[in-house]
């Protein structure tokens, strides 16, 4: 399990508000500079839209992302490998979209 979150498990609440707070920036910037509703661009909207809903769930009820952060343990890190796999494929899609010639 990564630093960043085994330090949010120590810190409890405070690592949940500041979870929250970075979701909710990088979301509202993401939402504020592409805001596209159509063909493929629609994914990096939907994905800035979900960081901004998810970071104010965070902001609104740390205890349910608290709940979140403490399911995370050494067992479970394939998740997160899964997770930056699925990332990767999706940002070299997108990245492949807009340069395709």
């Amino acid at each position: 399990m990564g630093r960043v979150l085994s330090s949010a498990r120590r810190s409890g609440t405070p690592g949940v508000f500041l979870a929250g707070f970075l979701l909710l920036n990088f979301g509202a910037i993401i939402v504020a500079f592409h805001n596209v509703w159509h063909g493929p661009a629609l994914l990096l909207t939907l994905i800035g839209w979900a960081q901004l809903l998810k970071g104010a769930g965070r902001l609104l009820a740390p205890q349910v992302g608290l709940r979140v952060i403490q399911r995370a343990s050494p067992e479970r890190a394939w998740y997160f490998r899964i997770g930056g796999v699925v990332a990767l494929l999706l940002s070299g899609f997108l990245w492949w979209l807009r340069f395709r010639p």
